[in-house]
């Protein structure tokens, strides 16, 4: 049987030689304080914060509960349909860092500092600063590298100029 319950504690202990996370939780409703053992995909890992809802489940034949999945009382999720999203929170559960598969085929990864996204086309911007598919280097003051001149050095080709200075004909 699976119920909700409220993450009071969480503990990170070995159990059998194997690392496992303890959520102590509170379900809703009737029931006393029980603390079931973390079970989430391999390759994942992730702890909730305390005054998270838990998705607890007894497991049959055990006596034992697991914590299978968790939801954030506080932020609202911005997924839209076929997207996954997964953030990191601080202590006061605001989110700091974000990933963003879009169902568009665009990632994003983003914190307070700044952003990285590479779009459905294959072309990536950094903070503003885009690289082309071309190879095209595009400065967030929309300074292309490709058509960048430097007028009046006296060793500055004339014209366009490839990535390699070589003057490209017009």
């Amino acid at each position: 049987m699976g119920y909700l319950a409220e993450v009071g504690s969480v503990t990170r202990v070995t159990r059998d030689g194997v690392p496992v996370l303890d959520v102590q939780v509170l379900p809703f409703g009737p029931g006393s304080t029980v603390t079931p053992e973390q079970m989430l995909p391999a390759g994942v890992d992730s702890a909730p914060l305390i005054g998270d809802t838990a998705l607890a489940v007894d497991v049959l034949a055990s006596g034992r509960a697991i914590a299978a999945a968790y939801a954030d009382p506080e932020n609202a999720g911005v997924a839209s349909p076929g997207e996954f999203r997964a953030y990191s929170r601080n202590a006061a559960g605001a989110i700091v860092a974000e990933l963003h598969l879009k169902a568009d085929g665009s990632v994003l990864i983003s914190n307070a500092a700044g952003s990285f996204e590479l779009g459905a086309d294959g072309a990536v911007s950094i903070n503003g600063a885009q690289i082309t598919t071309l190879g095209d280097v595009i400065s967030a003051l929309m300074v292309s590298l490709n058509n960048h001149l430097h007028a009046g050095s006296a060793t500055a080709p004339s014209g366009i100029v490839s990535p390699t200075g070589a003057p490209i004909p017009s």
